[in-house]
Formats: C-alpha cells, structure tokens, sequence
C-alpha cells in the first residue's frame, strides 16, 4: 500500500498534470519535472539519514505516520501555489521530505523483517504496488483533471 500511494501519486499522478499545469501558468514543463527531480533526490538522500529509525520498534510506524502527513499537506497546498519556486518548494522540497518516510524505503525494509517464509513472495507483492498505481491512479488523476482541472481558480492569485 505505501508503494502503491507514494508512486501513484508523487509520480504517476504527476504525469497526468503536467500539462494542465503548463497550459495554466505558463512554468515550463522542465521545472514542473524539475520538482520531481528534486523530490526523488531528497527522498533519495533522506533515506541515508532516517535509515536508522526503522530499525527501532516504533520508529516504522513515527516515519510512515510522519510522513504521509507531511507528503500529504504539501500536495494539498498545491493548490495555492502561484510561481514556479512555490511549487518546487511544496511539491519538491517538502514532498520529498514526506516522501522519505511514506514510500519505498518502508516496504523495502519492513517486508523482510515480517515475513521471514515466504519472503519473496510478500516482496512481489509489495512491488506491484507501484506498478498497480500506475494503472489505477493515472486514469482516476485523468478523470478529475478532464472533469474539475487541476485546480479551481477561484481563490487563487
């Protein structure tokens, strides 16, 4: 589930808005790709640094808890993001700090260490969750984005 959630959204759903997102604000389609260049990086780095707290006995639980919420409020603040650095910020810098601990690196380390029979097969199953989002999340992430936009313009700058 958690790879099912942070790759649909943080990078399958992404796919989906870009376009909407360039035709609305005019941001080159580089720096919308940017942000997620940044925030695969700061995930990325951030796993050499948090690594420790899943060996801990809560610490699984504090880190995916931590980071959903944090992952979760920077894509909701999206919606007011007015310049191209606002979005890096939000989606890029702090999604990727939320992205630390709701994604890959949970199911990576946690799945061996509950399912000691059977462990390849608990592997495979939390591999398709990235592949899953992709064929779930993308055509739901298309379906709004067609219906609503990818956000409502009253309210924002």
């Amino acid at each position: 589930m958690a790879m099912f959630v942070s790759n649909g959204m943080a990078f399958w759903g992404l796919q989906v808005f870009v376009s909407p997102i360039q035709d609305d604000t005019g941001w080159a389609r580089a720096s919308i790709m940017g942000a997620l260049t940044i925030r695969w990086l700061i995930a990325g780095f951030g796993g050499l640094i948090t690594g420790f707290l899943l060996d801990w006995r809560h610490g699984p639980l504090v880190l995916y808890t931590v980071g959903v919420i944090v992952d979760g409020l920077s894509m909701a603040s999206l919606y007011w993001v007015n310049t191209e650095a606002q979005f890096v910020l939000l989606f890029g810098v702090i999604g990727g700090i939320g992205s630390i601990g709701s994604g890959r690196l949970i199911a990576s380390v946690l799945v061996p260490k509950w399912f000691i029979s059977r462990r390849g097969i608990a592997m495979g199953i939390a591999a398709t969750g990235s592949g899953l989002s992709a064929a779930i999340i993308s055509p739901i992430a298309n379906e709004i984005v067609t219906s609503v936009g990818w956000r409502a313009r009253a309210g924002c700058g």
